[in-house]
């Protein structure tokens, strides 16, 4: 049996332009997202071990979020930055509701009480 290799250049390149140019916006958004954790870490002149430590997972969960190759979740990342002595906030702003600010840990446990209407499982490290 013939295993057949596929080359993703190759796949892309016969995908239409628009499509194209989807796929690289997304995975530029991607890599910027997973960049903050890695940004954050060597702000704060952390090792890979040392986060880990601290939050009570593996350097190679680290490792996995830092490069994308775990989801990052909000409430992972509540939990990295919450763990790093930090808090964050959202602001979202949309016309017929006016602003909406929450702080890390509200929001998480606003989104955990609710209904979560699409469904979704909160996930752990």
């Amino acid at each position: 049996m013939k295993i057949e290799l596929i080359n993703f250049e190759d796949e892309l390149a016969k995908l239409p332009p628009e499509r194209r140019v989807q796929i690289e916006v997304k995975t530029e958004e991607l890599h910027r997202e997973y960049l903050v954790l890695r940004k954050l870490r060597e702000q704060l002149n952390l090792s890979q071990r040392e986060v880990a430590n601290r939050l009570g997972v593996t350097q190679s969960k680290v490792s996995r979020l830092e490069n994308g190759e775990r989801q990052l979740t909000l409430g992972t990342f509540n939990e990295i930055v919450h763990t790093l002595g930090g808090k964050w906030e959202i602001t979202i702003e949309i016309p017929e509701l006016g602003e909406m600010k929450w702080i890390g840990e509200d929001l998480v446990k606003e989104f955990l009480a609710s209904d979560n209407e699409l469904g979704e499982q909160p996930t752990a490290l």
